[in-house]
C-alpha cells in the first residue's frame, strides 16, 4: 500500500471516530429525565448508569447537580476513552448512602456503665460466633463476659431512639456526621472472614446497653437500629442515612472520572458486595477532581498501568484512602489525603493509604496529613516519592520488601516517624523531617518474600520463596529538625541487611533546652542500641563522619568552655537559618552555613532496573524465576537449618561519594524545577542467581568480626603490623615501610559444592602515598578471590562494604576442597611516599567483617 494512502486512510479512520464520539447527559430530577431519553442536553438520562451503559467508546458523559443513590457499574472494551465529568460548574455526588425511613421512637435504655455491672473481665473474643449463627463448640459457650442483657423498664430517657431496620448496618450518618459503631466492629463477614484484613479492634461495646452520645447499634437479630445523638436530639427532621450500596464507581477500560463526590460505601465484601467506593482498572484509567469521602473500607482502588489519580481528596476512609496494587507507571498527584484509617487497625493495609505490587509509579506533589501516611508494600519498585508534604502523621512513608525506590524532596513535619525504609536500592535524599519523633528509620530483621519485576510475573508458588534482606540503601543530604526521640537509625550489619549508608546530612535542633554534650542529637543501631552524640554514632558505624549538627546553643556552649568537647567545628555549626521554617519554608539563606556541607548526587544510580513499556517481562533473567527449580528456603545440613538469601540486589553501593562536588542538603530546587530525579542503570540486566540454587545459612562463621575483643596474641586474627582502635581494625602505614600487613582467621577446610560470601567494610585514606588495601578469600595459600580498594595521594575512600564469593566445585574436581580456608584482609603502600613525608602516609580501617556458608542439603 502506497504511503501516501495509507496516511489519508489513517486521516479518514481518525475523522470518523472523532464524529462518532457523542455527549451524554445525565440531570436526576431534571423535567422529562428519563433513562429511556437518548441523552441528550434537553432530555438526559436521570441515572448515571443507564448513561454508562449506552456510552461508547470515545464519548463523553456530563453529569449535573444532584445526589446519585446509584452504584455505577462499566466497561469500556475499546481503545478510545470515556469520559465521566461533572457538567461545566457542577458538582454532583454518586453515594452509597440510602434514607433511613424510621420512624423514630424514644426509648428507655439502661446502660452498663451509669449501672454498674459493666465486669472487669475481657469480652469474649468469639462472640461474633455467635452474632453470625456458627454452629460447633464455641456456640456452647457461656454468654459474653458483659454478663447479659439488663433490665431497660425502669431506666430513664436518655435521648436514645429506635427504629427498623433490617439486613446489615455497619455506617449510620447524622446532618453528614458519622456515627461511632457499638457493638461488633464493621460487619459479621468481615470478623469471620476477613483474615489479615479483619478488624484488630473487634469490638467496642456489646449492645445497646454500652450506647453513647455520638453513636448507634444495631440489633441484627431483632432488626433494630438505636441511635444516640451527640447532642441527645430527636431524630425527627434530620437527615439520617445507613450506607448499603458496596460502592459509587466500578469501571474497567480506558475512563476519566472527574468532578464528583464519592461517598458513604458500605463494606459487603464478604456480604456479596465490594469494599471500594471507586474501583477503576484497566489501563490508563484517571480520576481526577473528585473528592472520596466517608467511605467504610477502601475509598479509591486503582489497577492496572498507566493509571492517574490527581488533585482528589481523599480522606475520612475507614481503613484506605487509597489502594494502588497489581499494575504499572502510576501517576498519584496532587491529592490531599487526611483522616484515613478511623475504622482501625487490620494486620494488612492499616496506614491509611497502602500500594503493593505496583512498579514504575510517580507519587509526586501529595499533602498527607492528620492521620497515617502513605505505606508502599512488596514489591513497589522502582519508586518515585516526591515533593510530598507530610504533616501529623503516625508515620510519614513507610517503603517496606520492595527494591529500587527514590524518597526525594519531601517535608515531615510532627510525624510519629518520618521515614521508614525496610527495602533494597532506596535512595533517601534531600528530604526535611521537622519535628518528627522519629526521622528517618531503616531496619533489618529476617523476611520472607519473592522479587518480581511486575505482579504476573512467574515465581515458585511455595510458602516462602526467599529470605528477604535490606542492602544497598543511601541516606544523603537530609534535614533533620528536633527529632525528641531518634535523628536516624541504621541496623548494623547482619545477614539480613548490610551495605547500607548515611552520610553529608545535617542535624538540627531550635528547641530551648539541650545537653551540654549533645546527647539530645540521637542515633539508633536497630531498636535498642543508642547513640546519644554524633562521633559516637559515626564510630561506631561509620556514618555520618561528614554530617554536620546545627544547634545555636551548642556551639554557644562550646565557644565558652561550657560544652562537652564531643563534637566542634565545623562539623558544628550554628543557626541553620532557613528562609521561614515557621511557614514550612526550608530553603537555606543565602548565608546558611549548612550551604555546601552536602554532596552533588549523580542522575544515574548504579542499581539495574528495566523497566517495561507494557505489561511483559523485558529482563531476561527476571523471566528465569520460571525456568528456575523448585526450592523451599530452608535446608538441613547437619544440625541446622540453612537459608537460601535474597538473590537480588547485588551487594554494591547505589553511588560512590568519593570525589563528588559540594552541594547542598535539604530541598533540591533544580531536581524541583527540572522535574528530574536520579534513575536506575537500564544498560545491563539485573542481578538473578544461576539456574540452579545454594543455601546459606544467615550466621556468621567468624570470630571477633567488628574487633570489639581488639587485636590480643592468640586471638581467632592473626596479624602482623595491625591494631584495634574503637573496635575497627587499623594500620597507619610509615613512608618507609616496605612491607604490607595483613590479618587472617582460619576455619575449616573448604566443602564440596558449597557457597562461601565474604563481605566487610574498608576505609582507606592516602595522605602521602599510593596505596591498597584488600579483603579475600583463601583455600591454603590460594587466592578464591579478592575486592580491593586503591587511593592516590590526597584520595579519600569513604567507608564502603566489599564482597567477595566462591562457589566450590566437586570433590576431586576443584583443587580447593579440603584445604583450609582463611578469611584475609591487609594494606599496603603500592609507591614511595613524598619525599618530605613524615609520620604515617596513608591509614586503612576494617570493620563489621560477616562469613556466611552453606551447602546443598536435603529439603525438608
Amino acid at each position: 500500500m502506497h504511503k501516501s494512502f495509507r496516511l489519508i486512510l489513517a486521516i479518514a479512520i481518525s475523522c470518523v471516530a472523532v464524529a462518532s464520539a457523542r455527549e451524554l447527559h445525565v440531570a436526576r430530577g431534571q423535567p422529562g429525565a428519563n433513562d429511556s431519553n437518548v441523552g441528550g442536553p434537553e432530555a438526559p438520562f436521570s441515572t448515571i448508569s443507564a448513561a454508562v451503559s449506552a456510552a461508547r467508546p470515545g464519548d463523553t458523559i456530563y453529569v449535573r447537580n444532584g445526589t446519585y443513590r446509584e452504584f455505577v457499574i462499566g466497561e469500556n472494551a475499546g481503545p478510545e476513552r470515556i469520559t465521566l465529568t461533572a457538567a461545566p460548574g457542577h458538582h454532583p455526588t454518586i453515594t452509597g448512602a440510602d434514607p433511613i425511613p424510621g420512624p423514630f421512637a424514644p426509648v428507655r435504655v439502661a446502660l452498663r456503665e451509669a449501672s454498674g455491672a459493666a465486669p472487669s473481665e475481657t469480652f469474649d473474643a468469639d462472640a461474633w460466633r455467635r452474632e453470625i449463627g456458627l454452629d460447633g463448640p464455641t456456640a456452647a459457650q457461656s454468654t459474653p463476659a458483659t454478663g447479659g442483657e439488663l433490665d431497660h423498664t425502669s431506666a430513664p430517657f436518655l435521648g436514645i431512639y429506635k427504629t427498623s431496620l433490617d439486613g446489615v448496618c455497619s455506617m449510620v450518618f447524622v446532618d453528614d456526621e458519622r456515627l461511632d459503631q457499638i457493638g461488633l466492629q464493621g460487619t459479621p463477614g468481615r470478623a469471620e472472614k476477613g483474615g489479615g484484613f479483619a478488624y484488630r479492634m473487634q469490638w467496642d461495646g456489646r449492645d445497646v446497653s454500652d450506647l453513647r452520645p455520638g453513636a448507634f447499634f444495631h440489633d441484627r437479630g431483632r432488626g433494630e437500629l438505636y441511635v444516640w445523638l451527640r447532642d441527645g436530639g430527636d431524630p425527627k427532621g434530620r437527615r439520617l442515612e445507613s450506607a448499603v450500596r458496596s460502592g459509587a464507581v466500578r469501571l474497567k477500560g480506558t475512563w476519566t472520572v472527574s468532578g464528583f463526590d464519592l461517598v458513604r460505601a458500605a463494606d459487603r465484601q464478604f456480604h456479596g458486595g465490594g469494599h471500594a467506593a471507586a474501583l477503576l482498572s484497566g489501563h490508563h484509567a484517571v480520576i481526577e477532581n473528585c473528592r472520596i469521602l466517608q467511605n467504610e473500607f477502601f475509598g479509591l482502588m486503582h489497577h492496572g498501568t498507566d493509571g492517574v489519580a490527581r488533585d482528589c481528596v481523599i480522606a475520612e476512609n475507614g481503613l484506605c484512602g487509597i489502594s494502588a496494587s497489581l499494575g504499572w507507571r502510576m501517576l498519584i498527584e496532587g491529592n490531599e489525603l487526611y483522616g484515613n484509617a478511623w475504622r482501625g487497625n487490620v494486620r494488612c493495609g492499616h496506614n491509611g493509604n497502602k500500594i503493593t505490587s505496583l512498579k514504575d509509579t510517580r507519587i509526586l506533589r501529595n499533602h498527607f496529613h492528620d492521620g497515617k501516611g502513605l505505606w508502599l508494600d512488596i514489591n513497589v519498585n522502582n519508586t518515585l516519592v516526591a515533593e510530598n508534604v507530610f504533616e501529623r502523621c503516625s508515620v510519614g512513608v513507610y517503603f517496606e520488601i520492595s527494591c529500587w525506590g527514590v524518597i526525594a524532596n519531601n517535608v515531615f513535619r510532627d510525624c510519629g516517624r518520618g521515614i521508614w525504609v525496610y527495602s533494597s536500592n532506596t535512595l533517601v535524599a534531600h528530604n526535611v523531617l521537622d519535628g518528627c519523633g522519629e526521622g528517618i528509620t531503616l531496619t533489618t530483621s529476617p523476611r520472607s518474600c519473592h522479587f518480581r519485576q511486575k505482579y504476573r510475573d512467574p515465581f515458585r508458588p511455595q510458602p516462602v520463596h526467599c529470605l528477604f534482606t535490606t542492602r544497598n540503601n543511601v541516606l544523603v543530604n537530609n534535614i533533620v529538625i528536633n527529632s525528641t526521640g531518634s535523628y536516624l537509625a541504621c541496623s548494623r550489619d547482619s545477614a539480613y541487611g548490610h551495605n547500607n549508608h548515611s552520610d553529608y546530612n545535617a542535624f538540627v535542633w531550635t528547641l530551648p533546652a539541650i545537653h551540654n554534650g549533645a546527647n539530645h542529637i540521637k542515633f539508633m543501631a536497630g531498636w535498642d542500641d543508642y547513640y546519644g552524640r554524633l562521633p559516637f554514632w559515626w564510630r561506631a558505624t561509620h556514618s555520618d563522619r561528614h554530617s554536620v549538627v546545627a544547634d545555636s546553643l551548642l556551639l554557644r556552649a562550646h565557644q565558652t568552655d561550657r560544652a562537652w568537647k564531643t563534637i566542634h567545628p565545623p562539623r558544628l555549626v550554628g543557626d541553620p537559618r532557613f528562609v521561614d521554617a515557621a511557614a514550612g519554608n526550608y530553603r537555606l539563606a543565602a548565608d546558611s552555613p549548612l550551604r555546601g556541607r552536602g554532596i552533588r548526587l549523580p542522575m544515574v544510580l548504579d542499581a539495574v532496573y528495566v523497566p517495561t513499556e507494557t505489561d511483559t517481562i523485558v529482563s531476561r533473567s527476571l523471566a528465569n524465576t520460571e525456568a528456575a527449580p523448585e526450592s523451599p528456603r530452608t535446608f538441613n545440613v547437619g544440625s541446622g537449618k540453612h537459608y537460601r538469601l535474597q538473590p537480588i540486589p547485588e551487594l554494591r553501593p547505589l553511588l560512590t561519594m568519593d570525589g563528588l562536588e559540594a552541594d547542598d542538603p535539604g530541598l533540591n530546587d533544580t531536581w524541583r524545577r527540572s522535574a528530574t530525579y536520579p534513575t536506575f542503570r537500564r544498560d545491563s540486566e539485573p542481578y538473578w542467581p544461576e539456574d540452579w540454587e545454594w543455601a546459606v545459612l544467615p550466621v556468621n562463621r567468624l570470630e571477633n568480626p567488628t574487633f570489639e575483643e581488639g587485636l590480643p596474641e592468640g586471638g581467632a586474627w592473626t596479624n602482623r603490623g595491625l591494631h584495634a582502635y574503637d573496635q575497627q581494625a587499623c594500620v597507619n602505614l610509615l613512608p618507609h615501610q616496605k612491607q604490607g600487613v595483613s590479618g587472617r582467621q582460619t576455619l575449616g577446610p573448604v566443602q564440596p559444592e558449597t557457597e562461601y560470601i565474604l563481605w566487610a567494610k574498608m576505609h582507606l585514606n592516602a595522605v602521602a602515598a599510593p596505596s591498597d588495601a584488600w579483603i579475600g578469600l583463601k583455600a591454603g595459600d590460594t587466592d578464591l578471590g579478592t575486592a580491593r580498594v586503591a587511593s592516590q595521594v590526597g584520595q579519600y575512600r569513604h567507608w564502603k562494604t566489599y564482597a567477595v564469593r566462591y562457589r566450590s566445585g566437586k570433590e576431586g574436581a576443584d583443587p580447593a576442597v579440603g584445604r583450609a580456608l582463611a578469611v584475609t584482609f591487609g594494606a599496603r603502600l603500592t609507591a614511595e611516599a613524598e619525599a618530605d613525608a613524615k609520620g604515617p602516609v596513608a591509614f586503612a580501617r576494617w570493620d563489621d567483617f560477616f562469613l556466611l556458608t552453606g551447602e546443598q542439603g536435603a529439603a525438608e
